[in-house]
């Protein structure tokens, strides 16, 4: 409950303004697979670096993606699969992602 004292916060006019959210790494995550299976390269802006989406990307890696993650850069680049079967089994660590059994 409000304080009748209190009044919220009004715009005299028009707002203009940009709202940048931050990352998320379930998104980042998803993102770095969906590109891994788009036909094309695909580029992924200001995605969240944190441990567990870069054991996704390097468990993408050993799957054949190519993902380029220039940390000088806000983006990362993501390319799908090559034509050569994956490994049966690739080492992420800890991350959320799932090796297929032997």
């Amino acid at each position: 409950m409000t304080s009748p004292d209190w009044h919220p916060p009004a715009a005299s006019g028009p707002l203009d303004a940009t709202v940048t959210l931050p990352g998320s790494k379930s998104l980042t995550n998803r993102y770095l697979v969906l590109a891994a299976l788009a036909s094309g390269t695909s580029r992924l802006r200001r995605p969240l670096r944190s441990r567990d989406t870069e054991l996704m990307a390097q468990g993408l890696r050993q799957l054949g993606a190519g993902v380029d993650d220039a940390t000088s850069s806000a983006n990362a680049l993501a390319s799908p699969t090559g034509s050569s079967p994956p490994p049966p089994c690739a080492a992420v660590g800890r991350s959320t992602a799932v090796s297929p059994a032997p």
